[in-house]
């Protein structure tokens, strides 16, 4: 649910041409953030909202097939590469820098250092 808190509150900022120059994301917040980088108003909505019940999107079926409760290859693979296109141009040519936390998945320990993804060109 803080997904789509996150994702109406950056269609708002987008819809009056606010883009904060420096954006910090955290497992759903940085897949929002991603579309706030590429300027795609209505994409966390869509993606978040009408496919939540798309049953590759999550499932107990996908957790007895696959062990998992997510649809990873239909949520980084399927929906940016097909049902809902990802504006990867635009995310790369964006002036603001964006960050991503990450865990550890060993010790489920935040990473000292947070991954810089390059949303603009130097």
């Amino acid at each position: 649910m803080r997904g789509a808190y996150t994702g109406g509150a950056l269609q708002y900022f987008m819809e009056r041409g606010l883009y904060i120059p420096h954006v910090i994301g955290v497992p759903a917040g940085a897949c929002q953030g991603s579309s706030y980088i590429s300027g795609q108003v209505m994409r966390n909505k869509v993606v978040t909202v009408d496919y939540a019940n798309h049953p590759e999107y999550i499932s107990l079926k996908n957790f007895v097939k696959k062990g998992e409760l997510f649809g990873m290859d239909f949520l980084f693979r399927d929906l940016p590469m097909t049902y809902v296109p990802f504006d990867f141009a635009a995310f790369r040519n964006s002036e603001q820098k964006f960050i991503v936390g990450v865990t550890d998945c060993e010790t489920g320990q935040p990473m000292r250092q947070l991954t810089t993804l390059k949303s603009r060109k130097d």
